[in-house]
């Protein structure tokens, strides 16, 4: 093909978007949220996972293998990716590399509106959905009313800019 782009065959995006009569991408996301939930607030891994973020100095001193869980936690990201970029491929039935682009503003912004902090080692899953959740109704609303993507961006930037605004407060209050 003359660009990077691509069709996915039909059943996979009929499967992937219709499933279940739309609940597939639900039940995927609840139940990806739990083990995630799960595997950051009662394992072992997810206990290394947050030490590493917070002081990966203290987490070495304490004995924690920082190589090991940057190399696993990496390869979990990776596979949350791969299968966040199936979804957007299969909605859009598109396999260009570059349609994942215009999300990764709003994977920021919902990530540090939930509670996520960009230095590390603090963060909420279900934070993180709740601001995703919210910030995709506001999309919505501004869809609805006509509102240019332009300004929408410009609006994740303002929304993003207040939240880290608000977590260095909190930070220096501590």
């Amino acid at each position: 093909m003359p660009g990077p782009e691509g069709i996915l065959p039909s059943e996979l995006c009929k499967f992937i978007t219709k499933g279940w009569n739309y609940l597939f991408p639900l039940f995927l996301t609840l139940i990806v949220s739990t083990v995630v939930w799960l595997l950051l607030n009662r394992s072992r891994f997810g206990r290394a996972v947050l030490a590493v973020g917070g002081n990966e100095q203290s987490a070495k001193s304490s004995g924690i293998s920082v190589g090991t869980v940057k190399i696993r936690s990496f390869i979990f990201t990776s596979l949350m990716a791969v299968m966040a970029g199936l979804f957007i491929s299969a909605y859009a039935t598109s396999g260009s590399p570059l349609i994942g682009e215009a999300y990764s503003q709003r994977s920021i912004t919902a990530a540090v509106v939930g509670g996520a902090a960009l230095a590390g080692g603090k963060g909420s899953v279900v934070g993180c959905i709740a601001a995703a959740g919210i910030l995709g109704i506001v999309n919505n609303l501004l869809n609805l009313r006509g509102v240019s993507s332009y300004y929408q961006y410009v609006l994740q930037g303002v929304i993003l800019i207040l939240a880290l605004a608000i977590s260095a407060v909190r930070t220096n209050k501590k």
